[in-house]
């Protein structure tokens, strides 16, 4: 896809004659800061993703977030999402981890239709007898967050993000914990996919 008139284009790296590196990957030790027994597991190491921002690539992430909140909570979830620009999402700031530029609300449509097949831009997990037969997806694990000493949360089984699948799927919230209450969010937002991204996959 090529945008004329900020003359951007969009393609897969391996598409690119020349090398291009668009982001670097960096492995520091850490130390747990939990209460733990067996100090010999306090010591691991964490590798971090980083954009590339140099001046030659103006490298930059987003994410997109399907707005069904009633009216009355629309002015939380403005809230909300001013708080992610100010304070970021996760990650290191003093790194450069997580920093958001801006917050834009506006229509989007991907523009494709006729297709029975969609692709899955969420983390989702599933209501029961949801998935067919001809859906293709990655299960991952999700939970397990540290709440006071000998408690950490539930891990649960969600979707990963690009599941294709050609049925309507909800996703559901998933209750963690209930005091302190601790929801994981698994409604699924995806886009219609094309034909030709599924033949001889399906």
């Amino acid at each position: 896809m090529y945008a004329f008139a900020k003359k951007t284009i969009i393609a897969l790296k391996s598409e690119i004659e020349k090398p291009v590196d668009l982001s670097e990957i960096e492995t520091s030790p850490k130390v747990r800061a939990r209460d733990i027994s067996d100090r010999e597991d306090g010591f691991y190491h964490q590798t971090d993703l980083f954009l590339s921002g140099s001046n030659e690539y103006n490298v930059n992430w987003y994410f997109l977030a399907e707005n069904r909140l009633p009216e009355s909570l629309q002015s939380d979830f403005e809230t909300v999402m001013q708080t992610l620009v100010r304070l970021g999402i996760g990650g290191e700031r003093s790194s450069g981890c997580g920093n958001l530029k801006e917050h834009v609300v506006a229509d989007f449509k991907p523009g494709i239709e006729n297709t029975k097949y969609r692709a899955s831009l969420s983390l989702i997990a599933p209501n029961e007898n949801e998935l067919t037969e001809n859906a293709l997806y990655q299960v991952v694990k999700r939970g397990g967050r540290f709440l006071e000493k000998g408690k950490s949360l539930p891990m649960i089984q969600m979707l990963s993000e690009g599941a294709v699948f050609d049925t309507d799927i909800k996703g559901r919230i998933v209750e963690l914990n209930a005091e302190p209450p601790v929801l994981r969010y698994g409604l699924n937002l995806d886009i219609p996919l094309h034909d030709n991204f599924i033949k001889g996959m399906i």
